[in-house]
């Protein structure tokens, strides 16, 4: 194996995610040595934080180490320091391929990649809930509780850190579902590893996990009493977590994170089973949090290593703890005490905040009504203004009409006496005109009677023997009298 981490696989995961099954038969594999759990790194990772006990004064040696050492070599040395301590174990172990499975190194991965670049890391994940109820299952660990800091740690960022390396083409993805179904998966890791693929899940005897797994007492317990490969254990966390853990999940980890990490069917169920989506600033708040907790403890490793204030009073707190750890539990009782009273003030004033927010959006909608009805009563009102405006202009249209009526009927009344006038004075002519017919008919009458004489009278003249000899004689004939 290389300084630079050729030939070195990490099997990082949050614990109960199966790393100790994919261990056990990754060590089946002839050229590689996957022991229990080494923990190498995380103790390389806080060389120089002396602990506060320390007989020959934690804060001297931890000055004098820094003065001696520069950061940059000291990165140096402990990389090599590793290096040659997975050396001496392969040797030992006749493997050219070591497979440190340390679950926790989800805390260092950008150590792991920093010190050894060229090593190959494997990350084991499995569905966020069923890890949970392995948790409560096999270390009774309660999630609604303050209690079991590492574990909470586990939820709260494990599967974060995990997420955000997803996308790294330098680190293979070994999902539990994946390795107990019918897949490649082992296959898949073995060639990450650069192996040639010659353990198959199906063909392993488990019974050799006495004699790789018996004689240490860190890795899951459970592979010795396996028998085989097997998916029992996928989605028993709907049997397992009751509603109230559910939904403490979710709150912690958001629906964002469970789906980021590939279990959006899970979330559906959980959703389905009655569990609400999280609002997403709470689950930021409380991944800050946690964070924060997580940052206090790294600083903590080294607080007893340098001479700063307070580092007298950090030895005697520590004492008092070794001496009688019942102090420090029983105070942490009344704290944890403390505090579940104070989330459940801060929860009552939360809901009476909600309450009081409620009332208050309930009364700015009434006021946001009142003022659309305001305001459309307002826009009504100048409508009407505009109707009454336009209703007066008619109006004094109307007058005028009137008046011109008025005037055009007095027109017509003194036309109407006029008419009336002219057509008396036009009776009158017509009287006149008819007296003066009738006294022409008269005189036409008279004419006729005196015509009708003088006809006769012609008639007898041209009758006459003289004078129709007469015209004989000129060839002429009497003339008509019609």
């Amino acid at each position: 194996m290389t300084a630079r981490g050729a030939d070195l696989g990490f099997l990082v995961g949050v614990p109960r995610s199966g790393t100790t099954l994919l261990s056990f038969l990754l060590g089946r594999h002839p050229e590689v040595s996957s022991p229990a759990e080494p923990w190498l790194m995380l103790a390389v990772e806080i060389f120089g934080r002396i602990p506060a006990r320390h007989p020959a004064e934690s804060n001297l040696i931890g000055e004098g180490l820094a003065g001696f050492c520069g950061a940059a070599d000291l990165d140096e040395a402990l990389a090599d320091f590793a290096a040659d301590l997975y050396r001496r174990h392969l040797r030992a172990a006749g493997r050219r391929v070591m497979v440190d499975k340390t679950p926790r190194y989800w805390h260092i991965l950008p150590t792991l990649r920093r010190m050894f670049p060229a090593a190959r890391i494997v990350l084991a994940l499995r569905d966020p809930f069923d890890v949970l109820a392995s948790y409560k299952t096999t270390w009774n660990f309660d999630i609604l509780s303050g209690r079991d800091a590492f574990m909470r740690l586990d939820m709260a960022l494990g599967f974060r850190r995990m997420a955000a390396c997803l996308d790294d083409p330098d680190m293979a993805v070994a999902r539990y579902e994946d390795l107990v179904g019918e897949g490649d998966l082992l296959a898949r890791v073995q060639d990450f590893l650069g192996l040639a693929p010659l353990v198959e899940a199906g063909k392993v005897d488990f019974a050799e996990a006495a004699s790789a797994f018996a004689g240490s007492t860190l890795g899951d317990r459970k592979i010795l009493a396996t028998a085989g490969v097997h998916g029992g254990s996928v989605g028993r966390w709907r049997s397992i977590l009751d509603p109230a853990e559910i939904q403490a999940a979710l709150d912690l980890w958001g629906t964002e994170l469970i789906e980021r990490l590939g279990y959006g069917a899970s979330l559906a169920q959980a959703l389905e089973m009655g569990a609400r989506a999280p609002d997403p600033a709470m689950v930021a708040a409380k991944a800050e949090a946690a964070e924060a907790m997580l940052a206090r403890r790294w600083a903590d490793t080294g607080r007893a290593s340098r001479n700063v204030p307070g580092i007298e009073e950090l030895r005697a707190a520590v004492d008092i703890a070794y001496d009688d750890p019942r102090i420090v539990l029983r105070g942490q009782d009344i704290i944890l005490g403390l505090k579940a009273q104070l989330a459940d003030t801060h929860a009552e004033a939360e809901r009476e905040i909600a309450r009081h927010r409620a009332m208050i959006d309930d009364a700015r909608a009434q006021i946001d009504t009142h003022r659309a009805m305001l305001a459309d009563a307002e826009t009504q009102m100048a409508t009407h203004r505009a109707m009454l405006v336009d209703a007066e202009a008619q109006m004094a249209t109307h007058r005028a009409m009137v008046a011109d009526a008025e005037a055009q009927m007095a027109e017509h009344r003194a036309m109407l006496e006029k008419a009336d006038g002219d057509l008396s004075a036009l009776g009158a002519e017509v009287r006149r005109v008819n007296e003066a017919h009738a006294a022409l008919a008269a005189e036409n009458e008279t004419a006729r009677r005196e015509l009708a004489l003088l006809r006769d009278h012609v008639r007898t003249i041209w009758g006459s023997r003289v004078v129709g000899r007469y015209l004989h004689l000129r060839g002429m004939r009497p003339p008509t009298m019609d």
